[in-house]
């Protein structure tokens, strides 16, 4: 569905529910379609099997045993939530099989003798990646790639599946009708 499109239909659901004049015009309807995309983001978020319609799967690059996740989160490259990034399991691309062990701490990661040499370590810092190379227990040998399975929240209307378009629809007739946009509605 088109940001047009998607301005028309909530346009229409306004009218149908109610029997107030509609005296909204298509840019105030326009300019709530970003808070609309966040709060269909909340709306989501507790719905399970909704969300696997937004999971892709990822891939990082790493240097130097780092990696920067600033354009997953800011919606460049992905739109992901790092607290969702840290429940999910991280695969090192060149042996699929073989998963990255989260730390809990930075101190956890540098120090090597606590971790299982089996498995490279990976820790969360801020929206930075960091992994110690099991390989060779550097923090900054890895240079490898990383995948994973994340839900990618749409930061576009385009980038929301079309069997989920009609709730952003229903989100955004809410949100004009309680921003007082729709005569009577206040």
């Amino acid at each position: 569905m088109t940001n047009d499109e998607l301005v028309v239909a909530a346009r229409q659901l306004i009218t149908e529910r109610s029997e107030a004049q509609v005296n909204i015009t298509r840019p105030r309807l326009y300019a709530l379609i970003p808070t609309a995309l966040y709060e269909f983001r909340r709306w989501i978020k507790d719905r399970p099997d909704d969300r696997k319609l937004l999971e892709s799967t990822q891939s990082v690059s790493f240097s130097g045993g780092t990696a920067d996740l600033t354009s997953y989160v800011n919606g460049t490259t992905a739109s992901i939530d790092l607290h969702d990034l840290q429940n999910q399991t991280l695969y090192d691309a060149s042996s699929p099989k073989k998963p990255l062990t989260w730390v809990a701490s930075r101190q956890q990661l540098q120090h090597a003798r606590q971790l299982d040499s089996t498995y490279s370590a990976v820790f969360l810092d801020g929206k930075i990646l960091r992994v110690r190379n099991a390989a060779d227990g550097l923090l900054t040998s890895f240079a490898d790639s990383v995948t994973f399975e994340a839900v990618s929240y749409p930061t576009q209307m385009a980038d929301v599946p079309s069997v989920l378009a009609e709730q952003v629809v229903e989100i955004l007739a809410a949100l004009a009708i309680r921003g007082g946009m729709v005569d009577g509605s206040s």
